[in-house]
């Protein structure tokens, strides 16, 4: 079953601004945008199922907006093949505005819209010199931290703080705490430059990931605001049917919704 990506929410936010559908039909045909069809033969090679349903108009969701981001809607036979070309649409989509998401990412604690961070707490014998020495050393700080954390989840996760549903970049002034914030101000933690400081009287190496190591959809969320303005002007320009067998495309979401009873 196909997954709404974090692209696919900037889809939304930008079609909450347009007003615009196609009005043609065509029964063979499952859905289309700009002239390039989906056909029922298709569409099953991707779901399994041309019924009705939430996971085919997942199907077509995914593969409309693979549309609207520019990527190849051609010849697509399983739903691992269409999630792979989403995630070559995204990188394409997303590269022109790398540069200023990485400038804005380089902010950390002066302004980044997000942190994202790893994390080793120490408990003795170790010492913050310890993790430090072997950091500089050539360790990889995912290593650093299955070796040395003291937290048996952080030792999995190779140190990356996440929010337990997935996200490993948090706003800091809403999910992270204040007092590590603060803690982390103060000891000037910068970007891509591991650092010790002490929290509520723990040891913990801390790590502001750097740019570079971040997946692409990741990346591109620091430089959404340019994204969103260029898939607006997309989604004004593309033209798009659903079978309303299958459902209708709704211009705020930009995904294919049930139609309305009666």
């Amino acid at each position: 079953m196909t997954r709404r990506t974090p692209i696919a929410i900037g889809l939304a936010l930008a079609a909450s601004l347009l007003s615009a559908c196609s009005t043609f039909n065509r029964t063979d045909t499952a859905a289309s945008i700009n002239g390039h069809d989906l056909s029922r033969t298709a569409l099953s090679a991707i779901d399994g199922n041309v019924e009705t349903g939430d996971s085919v108009r997942s199907a077509i969701t995914t593969w409309l907006q693979l549309g609207v981001m520019g990527g190849d809607t051609t010849g697509i036979a399983s739903a691992a093949e269409l999630n792979g070309r989403m995630k070559t649409a995204i990188t394409a989509l997303a590269t022109p505005y790398l540069p200023q998401a990485k400038a804005n990412y380089e902010l950390g604690l002066n302004g980044a819209p997000l942190l994202c961070l790893r994390a080793i707490p120490i408990v003795a014998p170790n010492t913050p010199d310890t993790v430090l020495t072997a950091l500089s050393g050539g360790m990889k700080f995912a290593d650093a931290a299955a070796k040395f954390s003291s937290d048996a989840t952080l030792a999995a996760s190779g140190g990356i703080i996440g929010d337990g549903q997935g996200t490993d970049c948090l706003d800091p002034a809403k999910q992270l705490s204040p007092e590590l914030v603060k803690t982390m101000t103060a000891a000037k933690l910068q970007v891509g430059v591991p650092a010790a400081i002490k929290f509520r009287s723990n040891d913990i190496i801390m790590l502001i990931r750097p740019f570079d190591e971040l997946p692409t959809q990741q990346k591109a969320a620091f430089a959404q605001s340019l994204i969103t303005e260029d898939l607006k002007h997309r989604l004004d320009a593309a033209h798009i049917y659903v079978n309303p067998r299958f459902g209708r495309w709704d211009v705020k979401s930009a995904t294919v919704l049930a139609l309305s009873p009666g």
